[in-house]
């Protein structure tokens, strides 16, 4: 497929990740493999580290309220797959 971008900087040889002879025609399956591999570790990095920075976001601004035994809370509790909530909030 012909670009403009191709127009100015030439024809590129290939659209490949990398470059091999036809003799190397064989080994496609097992380059390209490789080549997958390396950019799902890729991706899986970068998730890695957008979740760390994510949570380190979302702990800046969290306030942290700790409970003490008799405080008072809300409950919630399912019985036979209907869900109630505790008339008495302790």
């Amino acid at each position: 497929m012909r670009m403009p971008i191709d127009l100015v900087r030439g024809q590129p040889t290939t659209y490949l990740p990398f470059q091999f002879t036809k003799k190397q025609y064989k080994d496609y399956p097992l380059l390209l493999r490789q080549h997958l591999w390396e950019i799902h570790q890729m991706v899986r990095e970068n998730i890695r580290v957008t979740a760390q920075r994510m949570k380190a976001n979302y702990d800046k601004t969290a306030n942290y309220i700790p409970f003490q035994v008799g405080d008072k809370g809300l409950v919630v509790y399912t019985f036979e797959n209907q869900r109630k909530v505790s008339q008495d909030h302790e």
